[in-house]
């Protein structure tokens, strides 16, 4: 490059500018990984702000119990043989069966939530069985002593425990990579645990006005048996959100595939989301831990 540079740039100061361009391109679109204190500075803005805020970060998405909205939920479902095939439900181990897809509407309480059975398969009204499985749930809830009501509570308590827990853990869990000016990959440090920080790699984007997740995906590299998470390695996570009206993030879609049984059968899982509205009863859910002071 330089001869030919010599014949075409007869000035040095030339030749030295054309190659110094190079140079800084490579420095500018290197990825910032794990030292960089600006990877560093972010990865802790996203961890506090995460930790105050409902959890959406695996299939079981149980901070959908910590939001004061009615929403509508379409989820839907396939079985996958060892070879691909698809499979029908197994009466044995698919609890409710004979679907593919249903639709349900959701109405948060403070104990629990009604559900509406929408559609199933795209056809109203659904059928007997789903219906007669929401209003088992519903007598439950409107039976609960005092004493259960106090462990629901308690319980709320202890997930958002976990999830504080999981997020203050999360910056020295992981190595980080910042690949764009929204986008950062990370990787599990560890291999001695097996909650789910220890099993962990993937990518999340995120609002850089205000460190909020808007998607995440990942992989995990090893079985799970967390109270969060109960999967086996290989399990794939992907969720997408969205912003309401009020400004909040909420779930957009969220996808799941894992290998189940000992037969290698593949599940896969997708939830969609619409219609998000407040609920005009005097439900005292709030969205996350806002009136929490955010732990230094």
């Amino acid at each position: 490059l330089v001869p030919i540079l010599r014949v075409l740039l007869p000035s040095r100061s030339m030749r030295r500018m054309i190659l110094r361009v190079p140079a800084a391109l490579f420095l500018c679109f290197w990825p910032a990984r794990a030292g960089d204190p600006t990877v560093a500075s972010r990865v802790a803005g996203i961890a506090q702000t995460e930790r105050k805020l409902p959890w959406f970060w695996s299939p079981s998405a149980e901070g959908l119990a910590d939001v004061p909205y009615t929403y509508e939920e379409q989820i839907s479902r396939r079985i996958l043989s060892r070879g691909g095939k698809e499979l029908p439900p197994n009466p044995q181990t698919d609890g409710i069966t004979n679907w593919h897809s249903v639709r349900l509407e959701r109405i948060p309480l403070e104990f629990g939530a009604f559900l509406r059975c929408l559609s199933q398969d795209g056809v109203t009204p659904c059928s007997k069985e789903w219906d007669q499985e929401l209003e088992r749930q519903v007598k439950r809830r409107d039976e609960l002593s005092p004493e259960a009501r106090a462990r629901i509570d308690q319980t709320r308590e202890e997930r958002r425990m976990r999830r504080r827990t999981f997020w203050d853990r999360f910056p020295a869990a992981m190595e980080f990579e910042l690949t764009s000016a929204d986008q950062i990959r990370f990787s599990t440090k560890t291999k001695s645990c097996q909650t789910l920080l220890d099993a962990m790699k993937g990518r999340l984007w995120f609002d850089a006005a205000t460190n909020e997740i808007t998607q995440m995906e990942y992989d995990l590299m090893r079985d799970v048996d967390d109270v969060l998470l109960k999967r086996p390695k290989g399990t794939h996570f992907r969720i997408e959100l969205t912003k309401a009206g009020d400004e909040h993030y909420l779930p957009l879609r969220i996808s799941s595939r894992q290998r189940r049984g000992k037969s290698g059968e593949l599940e896969e899982t997708t939830a969609e989301f619409a219609n998000f509205r407040r609920f005009g009863s005097e439900s005292s859910i709030k969205f996350g831990d806002t009136d929490l002071p955010i732990k230094k």
